[in-house]
């Protein structure tokens, strides 16, 4: 039921939650902590509040958000991906913290795709392979992320032309002033030369060319590099942020000197941290209280929040891959603390290798017992007819 084949093959999946973190102890365990400097500007998102913590299921017992997911998947199969969109969010609720949380984001994001909100849909196909359990669909999800960071790029960069009073090249066309294949080599003499102005101006007009074959992390990082030259910080930290989220080589050689020049641009902007830290220090509280699906979602609003440095969206994955334990889904708990190992220095390496060699094999039993789950839901549902579902929303 998980994998769809329709004229589009379609599938969906959940958006990426993110989450920042700071060094302290609780009676459960160690969440890292973050600096006031080391958070940074246009606040996070907002943390849902009052959401349930879902239960492994007793024997027999109805599994929470099944019937949802059921409705979905029959709304999913007819084509009426709206109605289908509504149940998967419904289903969300109960299946975010649980071992059934990869399928249900994957298909949250097929959703989305097939509505046509790339963007959307792939921050959730990185949540569904954050989560786990998607073997099977693992490297098309990646590709729609890789799709979606792209059309968030292109979609960044049309605000960059529009600004500059320049239009959008067209499809399969050169670029307005018919220059599409010696753009990125203008930008570069431009560059060299001092002219950043110029380089810029070029710079995005190669990045939103199709035909362009350009290193798009590359690109990213001389906008960057040209904004900072001139003085807009804020536009150069943009750009910093976009290269490290880019395919290419330019984060890898370069990403200890973009962290360093994002949080010097972000300072000079003067970007707050106000709401970013009040947010962290939200998550810290309920982390000490023992709400960890409610830290779960402050955490990963912090992680993603453009007021955050690199460095500590690092040690915010070691956070985040508590709350996922605590709340049993441990199959995305192997996932995150793997992604932090090194924090803070390697202080807690030792505690995160015992962390994980416990959950993944708590994660191989749970695999079991979803894949029983899995059968039962994929189960036909309902007729073949496509019906128009009244008050999905």
């Amino acid at each position: 039921m998980f994998k769809f084949r329709d004229r589009k093959h379609a599938e969906t999946a959940t958006a990426s939650d993110v989450a920042s973190a700071s060094k302290s102890s609780t009676h459960r365990g160690s969440t890292y902590a973050a600096s006031k400097s080391q958070l940074s500007p246009n606040a996070a998102s907002k943390a849902s509040a009052n959401t349930p913590t879902a239960k492994e299921p007793e024997a027999g017992a109805e599994i929470p958000g099944k019937s949802a997911f059921v409705a979905a998947s029959a709304a999913f199969a007819a084509g009426d991906y709206e109605v289908a969109l509504a149940s998967y969010c419904e289903a969300w609720t109960d299946l975010k913290t649980t071992d059934k949380a990869g399928f249900t984001a994957y298909n949250i994001a097929q959703c989305l795709r097939m509505l046509g909100h790339p963007i959307d849909a792939g921050t959730w196909y990185e949540t569904a392979l954050a989560t786990g359990h998607i073997e099977a669909y693992r490297a098309e999800a990646m590709a729609h992320v890789t799709a979606g960071r792209r059309a968030a790029g292109a979609k960044a960069a049309e605000a960059e032309l529009a600004a500059m009073g320049l239009e959008k090249p067209a499809a399969g066309s050169t670029d307005p002033r018919g220059k599409s294949r010696s753009n990125f080599q203008t930008a570069q003499a431009a560059y060299t030369k001092g002219d950043w102005a110029t380089a810029a101006e070029h710079y995005v007009q190669a990045w939103l060319d199709p035909k362009s074959t350009g290193d798009r992390s590359a690109m990213a990082f001389n906008m960057a590099q040209c904004y900072r030259k001139m003085g807009d910080f804020a536009k150069a930290a943009a750009w910093y942020t976009t290269c490290m989220t880019e395919p290419g080589e330019a984060k890898i050689r370069y990403g200890a000197e973009i962290e360093t020049k994002l949080a010097e641009c972000q300072a000079a902007a003067g970007l707050k941290t106000d709401d970013a830290r009040s947010t962290f220090e939200g998550a810290q509280s309920d982390y000490a209280a023992g709400n960890y699906t409610k830290a779960l979602d402050a955490y990963l609003a912090v992680y993603r929040s453009p007021a955050i440095s690199p460095g500590t969206r690092a040690g915010s994955a070691f956070n985040i891959a508590q709350c996922f334990r605590f709340t049993g889904n441990h199959a995305a708990a192997v996932t995150w603390y793997r992604l932090s190992i090194g924090v803070a220095d390697g202080v807690y390496d030792k505690e995160i290798k015992v962390h994980i060699a416990t959950c993944e094999a708590k994660a191989g039993k749970a695999a079991g017992e979803l894949d029983t789950m899995v059968k039962d839901i994929a189960k036909p549902a309902g007729g073949k007819g496509k019906k128009k579902g009244a008050g999905a929303g």
